[in-house]
């Protein structure tokens, strides 16, 4: 009787285990959203167009404090940024982008409209796939700084096993680390 219920615990656990390795993996969703911050200079004013990585709709706050990742024509090795391949707006509609191209130092990956919206590690690895979101979906705006304002919408929501915080080069959810530098304090290091 001992052989068969070795046996039988034995197939169990071998079933399970096979079970388990054709799982999908678990995933996580990042959102992609396309910014403008605007900047008030005395009788200048800039705008640009930066990109950022959040785990969830943003805030006011999530939005000042966020990593943003600035367009490049070049973002290969270690160049932070985004190069967006498509229509020469601000922002592209996310479902004409033929190519997103995200390094954030942390990580590097690249949407592609011919796969489906997948995107890829630069070692070829699929890492997800990402749905285009139209910019009325979901966007905050009018967050101000001393400053300058800056605004976003949601254009990808991303499926992967990666995260914000993953993306993020100071790992966080938002961009903002959460970390208030004393502007007085650094004034005083470069004085002595």
């Amino acid at each position: 009787m001992t052989p068969l219920l070795f046996t039988t615990t034995t197939t169990t656990i071998l079933l399970l285990l096979l079970l388990l390795t054709h799982l999908p993996p678990t995933t996580a969703d990042f959102l992609i959203y396309s910014g403008l911050e605007s900047q008030f200079i005395p009788e200048q004013l800039t705008a640009t167009f930066p990109y950022f990585v959040f785990s969830g709709k943003p805030s006011c706050a999530d939005l000042r404090g966020a990593q943003g990742y600035w367009p490049n024509d070049d973002v290969s090795k270690n160049k932070q940024g985004v190069r967006c391949k498509g229509p020469l707006l601000e922002p592209p509609p996310a479902d004409q982008v033929d190519q997103f191209e995200l390094n954030s130092g942390e990580e590097h990956f690249t949407i592609y409209k011919a796969d489906q919206f997948h995107f890829f590690g630069t070692d070829g690895r699929d890492l997800g796939r990402c749905e285009p979101k139209s910019c009325r979906d979901d966007d905050v705006g009018g967050c101000t700084t001393q400053i300058n304002v800056r605004s976003g919408c949601m254009m990808w929501h991303c499926h992967s096993y990666m995260t914000a915080k993953d993306i993020n080069w100071n790992g966080s959810n938002s961009g903002d680390d959460g970390v208030e530098e004393d502007e007085d304090e650094d004034e005083d290091q470069e004085e002595e």
